[in-house]
């Protein structure tokens, strides 16, 4: 059985498939053609040619009928495999409408593909007709656009992972009350050979739409538990009085279906020498609004190793309240959105003393993201922000000069003016 991922090679005039054969890949050509045909009564019938970037083969592998046609490489052709267990375990974790609405997608589908190879037909409809099947053929090649899209980007990450591409930047959170470093949060960055360094958000949600994440989070987790045991190393060697900073790693929706994960988190915290309070798993707010249950199941679990569970960005979800006393929770971000209106709204001082005011009283750390300037900082301590963490600071840095600040002894003055009020 082919792994999802894989990659094929066929010569020219080699057969892929044949008509009738059990479905169990589909396929995206990343070089190379192919033809697809049938045998009709009169001989071979070519229902199409396929090259760079199409799909084939996508039907049998979500409804396992047998191949409706032979696919033949009309010249060297290499094929990146998806396959079927790949898709049924993603299939799998869908609630049941979702897995209804995939079934009448996928007659909906063939009935597309059907009108995309009879595009020479349409004059013979009447105008109305033709601008239907116009749109249903446009809604298809978009669909199909985003698709190899996603799969390219799946193949590019698996081998930027193999290359070591992805790294950790490391950025400082702040004791505020003091000025020291306390921990840092964990970056991913992809130093692409063609595009250069990458933010997250150009290859996160492409992570996580094809379960890359979960390859990704293991090594993320392995990593910065690593990276961890060095700086507390530095600290214990440079600055024995200074508390050990922790690490705050974020975690994907996806990951919490990986049975595996609870496993990898005590190993590599065992492994590292870490107390598993020096370890925060940081999770958005919309976790507990699109599966309560799951979430809680999995951060009770988490709780178990006895790691600490912080809410990223938050404020801007929609989530009800109740899930800070639901869930096990150890400290709130406070999203940058509400941090730098501190200057200009009066509100936004309201929100961030609120959220202040309730995790305190609930036992819980608050976070102010986004301290860019020092009254901002002198302001989230004043309303009663535990840490702060932002450029005021320091940018995400690697590790080598993450460990150099840690020698250093850097800490800032965040002393408050008594005539400087919010």
């Amino acid at each position: 059985m082919h792994k999802h991922g894989q990659k094929q090679y066929f010569r020219a005039g080699a057969t892929i498939f044949r008509a009738g054969d059990p479905g169990k890949e589909a396929y995206l050509i990343d070089r190379g053609c192919v033809e697809i045909s049938i045998e009709t009564d009169i001989g071979k019938k070519v229902l199409n040619n396929l090259t760079s970037g199409d799909i084939f083969g996508e039907m049998a592998i979500i409804d396992s009928s047998p191949r409706s046609a032979t696919v033949t490489a009309t010249e060297e052709t290499e094929l990146l495999v998806i396959s079927q267990d790949y898709f049924l375990d993603k299939v799998a974790t869908t609630d049941p409408i979702l897995k209804h609405f995939l079934q009448i997608l996928l007659r909906r589908l063939r009935h597309v593909e059907e009108v995309a190879d009879r595009r020479d037909i349409h004059s013979s409809h009447t105008p109305g007709q033709s601008r239907g099947i116009i749109e249903d053929v446009t809604e298809f090649e978009v669909g199909r656009e985003q698709v190899r899209y996603v799969l390219r980007m799946q193949k590019d990450m698996l081998e930027g992972l193999k290359r070591d591409e992805f790294k950790l930047y490391y950025q400082p959170i702040v004791r505020l009350a003091t000025g020291e470093i306390a921990g840092f949060e964990a970056l991913i960055r992809w130093e692409n050979q063609e595009r250069g360094l990458l933010q997250p958000s150009t290859f996160i949600g492409a992570s996580e739409e094809t379960g890359f994440i979960v390859p990704l989070g293991s090594w993320i987790f392995e990593t910065a538990c690593r990276a961890t045991a060095r700086f507390q190393q530095v600290v214990r060697e440079t600055n024995p009085a200074m508390p050990l900073p922790y690490i705050s790693i974020n975690l994907s929706y996806r990951q919490f279906f990986d049975d595996n994960l609870t496993d990898l988190i005590a190993d590599c915290i065992s492994k590292n020498n870490l107390k598993p309070e020096h370890v925060t798993a940081e999770v958005t707010e919309t976790l507990f609004i699109s599966d309560p249950i799951t979430a809680e199941s999995f951060l009770n679990r988490l709780k178990k190793l006895g790691i600490r569970i912080a809410v990223d960005d938050f404020g801007t979800g929609y989530a009800s309240l109740n899930y800070l006393y639901r869930f096990p929770l150890d400290t709130l971000k406070v999203d940058q959105t509400f941090v730098r209106a501190l200057d200009s709204n009066d509100k936004s001082c309201q929100i961030v003393k609120a959220l202040a005011d309730l995790a305190r009283n609930l036992g819980m750390d608050v976070i102010a993201e986004g301290v860019c300037g020092l009254q901002l900082a002198q302001w989230t301590k004043q309303l009663g922000c535990t840490y702060g963490q932002g450029y005021h600071f320091a940018r995400p840095l690697p590790e080598e000069q993450a460990i150099e600040l840690l020698a250093s002894g850097t800490h800032w003055v965040i002393d408050v003016p008594a005539d400087d009020e919010c």
